[in-house]
């Protein structure tokens, strides 16, 4: 299996979630995600691998993740007519053959790749009554 990275803007997206939702007697989780960030700016880097994470923040980055939707499906599936590519959500067909057992960590890797392409249908106007996110 390849190395899974997580994006420092991931962090601190997961730290201000946590900081709107944190129960007072959870402040441990937010502790860790801030310790990872810290660490990350100070080394200068913008990514880092999810085994270099303590389980205490990687338990609070996955309880963030899964507040996000989970797949990116518009219900437009061109890899079912032999597209390596989805041409509605812009995930590869292995991609979207694994995603009931990809971790929510890689799962995230696919969205940000994905949102960053903003190649798919799902990117465009006249598909947004199909996104799922839209109401949350």
């Amino acid at each position: 299996m390849n190395a899974v990275w997580i994006d420092l803007r991931d962090i601190e997206a997961a730290i201000q979630w946590w900081q709107l939702h944190i129960p007072p007697e959870d402040t441990a989780a937010l502790k860790a995600l801030i310790q990872i960030k810290n660490q990350m700016i100070l080394q200068g880097i913008e990514f880092l691998e999810e085994s270099a994470m303590s389980l205490e923040a990687l338990a609070a980055f996955e309880r963030w993740l899964a507040t996000l939707p989970d797949s990116p499906c518009i219900a437009i599936c061109s890899t079912s007519v032999g597209d390596n590519i989805c041409t509605g959500c812009g995930r590869s067909f292995e991609e979207i053959t694994r995603w009931t057992v990809m971790t929510p960590i890689e799962k995230r890797s696919v969205w940000k790749r994905i949102t960053q392409q903003a190649t798919s249908l799902r990117f465009t106007p006249e598909y947004a009554d199909r996104l799922i996110e839209k109401s949350r």
